[in-house]
């Protein structure tokens, strides 16, 4: 009579662990399929994204400190950066962090033209904060022409240096308060143990 009992009881947790994985089997399925049609349609609409925009620049084009004069004898390695106001009508101007390729570039520097077809790699655009940052540039086309170009909002040209401020999240705070709290309870307990020795 024992042994019919537990071969029951046995059977009976049996059956209920298979009817737990059958009923989750679909869910990890569904699952699956969900994740993976989300990864198709995000790769998709990633690489479907392109937007056309004019750059307009109004204020000093400089070399360091010193204005580039009119006939541009750009030696390789040389830095330039051209104060002025970025615009462009883009929703990808809002993205924290962002960069892009460009797949058509003209640039006009006092008249002397590089373009795309100059370009020894394709030029690279980098937004922060919602807010243009920079492009570089490299050119083997025209002799000597290797520079980073650099866009900034004020008028007088002034090199500044963009940086993103880190904002620590509130269970970082939580984490150095307890660590704190554990290092004072240390020390109260050391000392009550030297109270109690001496």
């Amino acid at each position: 009579m024992e042994f019919a009992r537990v071969n029951r009881a046995t059977s009976s947790a049996t059956r209920l662990k298979q009817i737990q994985e059958e009923s989750e089997m679909p869910n990890r399925k569904t699952l699956f399929h969900s994740l993976a049609a989300a990864a198709l349609s995000l790769s998709a609409s990633t690489s479907l994204y392109a937007d056309t925009f004019t750059i307009s620049l109004a204020g000093v084009v400089l070399i360091g400190d010193e204005l580039i004069p009119n006939d541009y004898g750009l030696t390789a390695g040389e830095r330039i950066s051209a104060a002025g106001t970025f615009t462009a009508p883009s929703d990808f101007l809002t993205a924290i962090h962002s960069t892009g390729t460009f797949t058509d570039l003209t640039i006009d520097l006092n008249g002397t033209q590089f373009t795309l077809a100059d370009a020894s790699a394709a030029p690279t655009v980098t937004y922060m904060g919602g807010r243009f940052f920079g492009f570089a540039y490299a050119s083997t086309a025209v002799p000597g022409f290797n520079s980073s170009f650099q866009f900034f909002d004020n008028r007088l040209g002034v090199w500044t240096a963009a940086s993103a401020a880190v904002v620590p999240e509130a269970k970082t705070y939580a984490m150095m308060l307890a660590g704190l709290g554990l290092v004072g309870w240390m020390g109260a307990a050391r000392k009550k143990s030297r109270q109690a020795a001496a």
